[in-house]
């Protein structure tokens, strides 16, 4: 209706929710620093993130100006461009003193959450680079402790001992430093995670079966990781490893 561009406004549920409206339509609000606009609730939308996923919802009143010069469309998604060309011709022949252009919502998404992806990759090729790196320190540690304990294995095979029973004396000491490093690192990495997670409104939780996952893949890794060494030390020739210097 003509009188809705200046004497009504919709409001959003947050705003309804904090002013204690049960039934918003009808109530009254004043517009204007100067001269006071007495305007009514006309509609209630539905909250959204006006300024990003980052922040919270807040509090939201629309007025209706005839000389708008910003439209919001939802579009099918079929032959867009085409239905871009047709808005574009309306928008020419209701504004023809206006300059047009569009953004698709999609991509200022995409522009908001563009850091954090960058980051995230970041982190993941380091991760990646430091699991490496900590892989070939532990093969490298295995292979010196075969060779220590070279007559050892032999002796122990002599006297009956398979290679389950070598692999697992070889890994004993390695998984018991992983199980106590373990145990250091998941009180500071929930800490400073948790930290971290409070500069966001909307946030994941660390559960103890992300963390339970985290413990299990690192302790798969190092068994992987000295597995193989182990192997090669369970299946040599008892013969051999006796007589080596």
């Amino acid at each position: 209706m003509p009188s809705d561009t200046i004497y009504s406004v919709v409001v959003n549920q947050t705003l309804a929710s904090r002013l204690g409206w049960i039934e918003p339509i009808g109530k009254k609000v004043q517009l204007g620093d100067g001269q006071q606009i007495n305007a009514s609730v006309v509609g209630l939308m539905a909250d959204y993130h006006q300024t990003g996923m980052y922040n919270e919802i807040e509090s939201l009143m629309l007025v209706y100006r005839s000389r708008g010069n910003i439209v919001y469309l939802k579009l099918s998604g079929n032959s867009t461009e085409e239905t871009m060309r047709f808005i574009e011709s309306k928008w020419r022949e209701v504004f023809p003193d206006q300059p047009y252009s569009y953004t698709f919502l999609t991509d200022r998404f995409n522009q908001q959450f563009e850091a954090d992806e960058k980051r995230g990759l970041i982190f993941t090729l380091f991760t990646i680079l430091a699991i490496l790196i900590a892989c070939l320190g532990l093969y490298g540690l295995a292979s010196y402790m075969v060779e220590q304990r070279t007559k050892e294995i032999g002796i122990r095979k002599v006297f009956g001992a398979d290679e389950g029973v070598i692999v697992r004396l070889i890994s004993r000491d390695f998984l018991i430093l992983i199980a106590v490093s373990i145990v250091i690192a998941i009180p500071v990495a929930s800490f400073f995670m948790s930290r971290w997670l409070e500069n966001y409104v909307y946030r994941t939780n660390i559960g103890v079966i992300l963390l339970g996952l985290a413990s299990l893949l690192t302790v798969a890794i190092t068994f992987i990781t000295i597995s193989y060494k182990a192997y090669q030390a369970a299946v040599l020739n008892p013969a051999e490893s006796i007589r080596t210097e």
